[in-house]
This record gives C-alpha cells, structure tokens and sequence, in this order.
C-alpha cells in the first residue's frame, strides 16, 4: 500500500527525526510538517513515521506530496568575498556611490522583510520572478505558528489568544493546526489555574498550621501530597501537625490534672511553657479561672494546683491568693497537698496561711514531729510563746534528739531564754 499523499488533506499525524539527532519530535500533522519542508528543517533524508507504518521510519522523500519540497534544490549561500576584493584600488573612487547604494538596498530590505514574514503580497509577480524573490503562500502561517508556540511555552497566554484570534481571521487554510493551538492553549490555561489553586492551598495550609488547626489544614496537604512540586512541603507540614498533635495531647493531659488537682510543681510549669510559647497566656488565666468557679471539682488540691501554676508563671499575688484559699480549705485536704501549700507559703512569706495550714494538719496527723517543729517555729515568730512551746513539746515526746537538733534555729530566738525551751533543748 502506498503512503497518503498530502494533498488529501489526511487526519494523520507524524513523528518526525532529524538525522544525527538522536531526538524523536511529534506529533504534528501533514501542515506543519510540510512548513518544515518549505523551511528547509526538514531534509530529505529525514525519517518520518506514524501509525500506518508499523514498526518502520520511512525517508521523508519517499511520501507523495512531500518528496517535491524536501528534494526542491536550495540555492547555495555564497561564501562572502574579502572587504578588500570589493573594493579594489581601481574602484575605491566609486566608493561614495556604492554607499548611497548600499542605503537604498538596506533601506529596501527593512521595508519587504517583515512584510514577507506576514504572508503579504507586497510585489508583483512578475517583479518576484524577475528579482528572483520567492513568497511561500504558507510563510504567513508558519510564523504565526511559530510565534503561538513561543507565547504558549512561555505561559503568556493573554498574547496567544490574541495570535490565535488573529490567524484565524486571516482565513489561513490550516483548521487542524487551529485547532490544536486551542487545545495547547486549554491545557495551558488549566496548568496555570492548577498551579495556583495549589499555590493558594500551601498558603492557606501554612496559616491553619501555625494557628494549630490541624484538622482543616490535613485535607490541604493531602492535596499538595499529590503534586510533585509541593510534595516536599507537603512532607514538612505533615511532621508539623504530627508535632502539634502530640503537643495538643500533652497539654490536654496537663488540663486534665489541673482539674483533678493532680499537677505538681514541674507539670505546671510545662503547662504554662506550653501555654506561654504560643502567646496564649489568657488563654491559661481563662482555665485556671474555670477551675476555682467550679463547683463541683473545686477541691484543695485543685486550688493548690491552681497556686502553682501561678507561682510557675510568675505570679506571686495570686499565689498567694490560692494558698490563703487552700488555708480555709486545709481540713479536707490530704497530708501530703497539707505540706507541700506550707513549704509554698514559707516561700512566699505567708506565714500566716503556713501557720494555718500546719495546724489544721498536725490536728490529723499528731506524729509529724518536723511539722510540729515547724508549727512551733512560725508560733514563735508570731509571738505565740504558749503556742509554740506546746508544739515543741509534743515533737519532744516523740523525738528528742530532733527537737535539741532545731533548738538552734534562729526562728526560736524570741522564746530560747524561756525554762522550759532551755529544758528541751539539753
């Protein structure tokens, strides 16, 4: 069977390549690639091939319809002769007249150029035969061709629309080649639209992950995950959320314990860390205000954990405040929340609330000698010499050797002239 011929105006489409590249183009159709013939870029010797041909490249000088332009002879380029060939010595007296000459030609040249280029008819054809001036009628079109495909690579696609426009209102005689530069210009478009809705997406990704929400921001880098482009960001969001799910959990954890008056010194200050280092510190004040309006988990312990985050976050009034609190609710607190909000007012100077604590306490655990020591200590201070001799009496019976080993402390100053603490202390 033969191969179609061009002047069918077949649908078929071509690969084509170049000898000695090693490079396969396509696919173009009959037009383009015989604009490619025309033009001289594609040779004789050339290969082309498209589905009829099977597995075989065939010459593109063996397809009717094509041989005549690919085997058209060229003619050869002159090699330019020296300047000083031009002008020879007998001749250099005509020097001026081949400048003006040489201007009228130049100047003749930028005026038909770029009417050529355009496809126009800017000669009579006798005058081109005789000049020697050929005017392919498909220069125009290939141009045209040439210059959409420019604008389409470069995504300029408001100036290829307008080419686009353009050649086709010339009524060119190429609606396949029409056609094609619409769809390149469609696939071109979506590209671009493509490109910044997943621009926008990163974006909008970006924001919901620094404000910490993770379960709007997920769907988005799902979306980015797909593309290579954004997949890299993708992979550093993704291990950000993960980061801030774990410290989300941490800190719920930490809420938690506040609540249930479960936190101690160290989780308290992890919490307002936690808390401090996303600029959410009213957030933490609204909390901790949540905890001591409650009525039904406001327990000692609960405002004792309340006075350490406070103290953790540098607030020593309200501390204080927790601690004077926990004083009034001392009775139903455990021994061991007992000591720990006194060793808390000692720090913070509120001897009294400490006094208050470590009575309510040594009234249920009656064998503490360090906290009736400690008990005798702040009564002492107070000017409650009765008081505190009573207490140290009480750690006396139950530890001798411990009560003449704090007899020292200068808190016993205002009572150690007294008998009885000169008696306890030998």
């Amino acid at each position: 069977m033969s191969s179609p011929s061009f002047t069918e105006k077949s649908s078929t489409e071509w690969f084509y390549q170049i000898r000695g590249e090693g490079a396969r183009h396509g696919l173009v159709n009959e037009v383009i690639l015989s604009h490619m013939a025309t033009e001289g870029r594609l040779k004789p010797t050339d290969l082309v091939w498209n589905k009829t041909k099977g597995d075989q490249w065939i010459p593109a000088s063996t397809i009717p319809g094509l041989r005549p332009i690919v085997e058209a002879p060229r003619p050869s380029s002159a090699q330019p002769k020296p300047a000083d060939a031009l002008i020879s010595k007998r001749h250099r007296s005509s020097f001026p007249i081949l400048l003006v000459v040489g201007a009228i030609l130049v100047s003749f040249a930028s005026w038909i150029c770029p009417k050529i280029r355009s496809g126009e008819q800017v000669l009579p054809a006798w005058v081109s035969r005789l000049l020697g001036i050929q005017l392919p009628a498909a220069s125009g079109d290939a141009l045209y061709v040439q210059l959409i495909s420019l604008c389409l690579d470069q995504e300029k696609v408001d100036k290829a629309k307008d080419l686009i426009i353009t050649f086709t209102q010339t009524g060119a005689d190429t609606p396949a080649v029409v056609q094609q530069l619409k769809q390149r210009l469609h696939e071109v478009c979506a590209a671009i639209a493509q490109r910044e809705r997943l621009r926008n997406a990163l974006l909008k990704a970006q924001a919901l992950v620094e404000q910490e929400q993770v379960a709007e921001a997920e769907p988005l880098v799902r979306q980015l995950a797909e593309s290579a482009e954004h997949r890299r960001a993708a992979v550093q969001l993704n291990e950000r959320i993960r980061a801030i799910r774990e410290e989300q959990t941490r800190r719920i954890e930490l809420e938690r314990a506040l609540r249930n008056g479960a936190l101690d010194a160290a989780s308290a200050r992890e919490l307002v860390n936690a808390y401090s280092g996303k600029n959410r510190l009213d957030a933490l004040f609204t909390l901790t205000d949540g905890v001591l309006r409650s009525t039904t988990n406001l327990t000692p312990a609960s405002v004792l954990s309340v006075a350490r985050v406070y103290i953790a976050m540098e607030k020593p009034t309200l501390a204080k405040a927790m601690l004077q609190q926990f004083a009034s609710l001392a009775a139903a607190a455990q021994p061991a929340d007992c000591l720990q909000a006194a060793k808390l007012c000692r720090s913070l100077g509120e001897t009294a609330a400490c006094a208050a604590i470590l009575e309510k306490y040594v009234a249920r655990v009656a064998d503490d000698t360090d906290a009736l020591i400690e008990l005798a200590a702040l009564k002492a201070q107070a000017g409650q010499e009765d008081s505190a001799l009573d207490h140290l009496k009480r750690a006396s019976k139950l530890n001798e050797a411990r009560v003449r080993e704090k007899a020292s402390d200068p808190q016993f100053d205002s009572i150690r002239d007294t008998w009885t603490f000169r008696r306890l202390a030998k």
